[in-house]
């Protein structure tokens, strides 16, 4: 597993996704001024990857922070921040519900390279409310959570890569 392939897997899931609008990767604070950013939004940025070397693997614990954020109106009253609070929850948890069920242990396919999905999430998920007091006036949950994966050593094909 790599970077392109979990950020493929989830512009699949917001593409597919009836209420997302927009796939964004990387800081939902740094958005490029160029890019259309329609709402609600999902955001995931690769944070860090922690790798340790054991037994002929390297473990892979990617860890990654997504946010689902939509627009709330320039009143900005209370009702308005639960209410989106609320929906932005549930595609939250539904994007992470289907990142766990359908997209692991199977053979996915990107950019020509087929791969088998075995990873496993870390069941402890940092879960922060983002309202914005900004003039950008959107709200919406931000969670963070690990995602380890095994990867075999490869030294079969080390010698084109090396000098003799």
């Amino acid at each position: 597993m790599n970077l392109n392939t979990i950020q493929n897997i989830f512009k699949e899931l917001a593409t597919k996704h009836k209420a997302i609008k927009t796939f964004y990767t990387g800081l939902a604070t740094e958005f490029n001024s160029e890019f259309n950013l329609e709402y609600p939004a999902l955001i995931i940025d690769p944070v860090s990857i922690t790798k340790s070397a054991r037994e002929g693997f390297f473990v892979n614990n990617w860890n990654v922070v997504m946010e689902v954020i939509d627009l709330i109106n320039d009143e900005r009253n209370m009702d308005d921040v639960n209410n989106t609070l609320d929906t932005t929850q549930r595609i939250l948890d539904q994007v992470i519900s289907r990142f766990i069920t359908d997209f692991n242990d199977k053979l996915l396919t990107y950019d020509n390279e087929t791969l088998r999905a075995d990873w496993v999430i870390q069941d402890n998920f940092n879960v922060l409310p983002l309202i914005d007091d900004t003039d950008k006036n959107h709200t919406g949950w931000q969670v963070s959570f690990t995602i380890t994966v095994q990867v075999r050593f490869s030294t079969c094909c080390n010698d084109d890569i090396f000098d003799a």
